[in-house]
């Protein structure tokens, strides 16, 4: 949009062009395409959604990926990290690389070496004063990102009646009625990466954090950075950011661009280590 941060979308644009290189060929082999318009492929919406601010973004930084020990970067983004960025392993595939690191991503960016506990992340979650870029509460956002200003912080409900519709017609397990839910594990973030469905007949773990979101909404959840209050019928669900986590902060990109900082630093900031060069596509 032309009213986003110029620096914001370069830094997206590399971020972008690095990912495409890294995973080509990986998500759809043998499909007879490379890229879908969905979450899955980060989003890629295709030729229509391209304007005339993305042609410039596009020109200015034409060639330019991130490379990190000769590979180019595998470089994930998402719109609000929510104070902390998570590790791939939390969301994807069993590994990590050493560019996605987990930090709170604020001007200190200080690494987060542990994975957060429920204590450590129900504080988290609940603090609306979060000192970091993307916190929607602190900073003004342009016109076209405003959608984004709830979901910093936000809450949500579910039933367990919804709960155990979701496990049969999503993940095709039948525990007849669900009666609780049990977290078994949380990424570096705060996201929880392994959930236990209790059952009235039997329980069933879900592992990683789409999973996990998609369980506990008709769609998915935001995040799964989230604490659960117990109700008669379910659950309140209180929850913090917008996506995976991983890399870019799209919101905090935009926010720091706004303060001052250029798409480098901006891409230095999110790929811990990787090497922004210039290449003939």
């Amino acid at each position: 949009r032309n009213d986003n941060n110029i620096e914001m979308l370069k830094a997206q644009t590399v971020a972008a062009r690095s990912t495409v290189l890294a995973t080509m060929g990986k998500h759809h082999f043998g499909e007879g395409f490379d890229l879908c318009a969905d979450d899955h492929c980060q989003c890629y919406q295709g030729t229509g959604k391209i304007s005339e601010h993305s042609k410039k973004v596009t020109e200015e930084t034409n060639g330019e990926v991130l490379i990190f020990d000769s590979s180019f970067v595998d470089a994930r983004y998402s719109k609000i990290c929510g104070g902390i960025t998570e590790r791939y392993s939390s969301c994807w595939e069993d590994m990590d690389f050493p560019y996605l690191v987990s930090f709170y991503d604020n001007g200190n960016s200080s690494e987060v070496s542990n994975i957060y506990n429920d204590a450590q992340a129900e504080n988290l979650i609940r603090d609306k004063n979060f000192d970091c870029f993307c916190n929607t509460k602190k900073y003004k956002l342009p016109e076209s990102l405003k959608f984004c200003n709830d979901l910093f912080r936000w809450e949500a409900e579910i039933s367990l009646a919804e709960i155990s519709q979701n496990m049969s017609d999503k993940f095709g397990y039948g525990l007849e009625n669900v009666l609780d839910l049990k977290i078994l594990s949380r990424g570096y973030s705060g996201r929880i990466v392994k959930l236990e469905v209790i059952g009235s007949k039997g329980n069933h773990i879900i592992s990683k954090e789409l999973n996990i979101r998609r369980l506990l909404s008709k769609t998915h959840l935001p995040s799964s950075a989230f604490i659960l209050e117990k109700t008669k019928k379910g659950f309140n669900i209180i929850g913090a950011g917008w996506g995976h986590g991983v890399g870019l902060c799209q919101i905090g990109a935009q926010v720091m661009g706004d303060s001052g900082y250029g798409y480098k630093e901006i891409l230095k900031h999110y790929y811990r280590g990787a090497i922004l060069k210039k290449i003939l596509l």
